[in-house]
């Protein structure tokens, strides 16, 4: 049981209820439903991180107040790819042409102690990867040949 803090709840429990959100690709955001998510993290949410499994697969763990560590999992095999010390973001780009950046979350955030590690979609097609000293690595991904460089 996690039983930090001791402040009181004085909301209705139903109050609490978090959503997963999901992000359109133009800068928005949609809160999606526990049906839709798959994740209900019901009391008084205090800390979330990623995870990659031994067989590397994605998952989250959460932790409430007064209640116990939940576990999820997701459902759909995604690649996944180590992130090395030093690496500040990278850059995917998808099958239609277009490109995402992601930071890489290190540091005192919500997710900082996640493990490290980028997961990936079927529609990437290379994934450069830059470091605080200014090097790009470049690795192809699904189907596409799995050579590492560095620019």
């Amino acid at each position: 049981m996690n039983l930090t803090g001791f402040a009181v709840p004085c909301l209705n429990p139903s109050h609490m209820q978090r959503k997963l959100c999901n992000g359109d690709g133009a800068g928005g955001f949609k809160p999606l439903s526990m049906l839709e998510s798959g994740v209900c993290i019901s009391g008084n949410g205090k800390a979330m991180v990623r995870l990659s499994g031994p067989d590397h697969q994605y998952r989250i763990a959460a932790t409430q107040r007064m209640a116990d560590l939940e576990l999820f999992e997701l459902n759909k095999r995604q690649q996944t790819i180590p992130v090395e010390p030093g690496d500040q973001f990278a850059v995917l780009k998808l099958r239609n042409g277009r490109t995402q950046k992601q930071e890489l979350n290190k540091g005192s955030s919500f997710l900082s102690q996640s493990a490290s590690f980028l997961s990936i979609g079927d529609s990437v097609i290379s994934v450069q990867i830059k470091n605080n000293k200014g090097t790009m690595r470049t690795i192809m991904v699904n189907g596409h040949s799995k050579e590492l460089s560095s620019l």
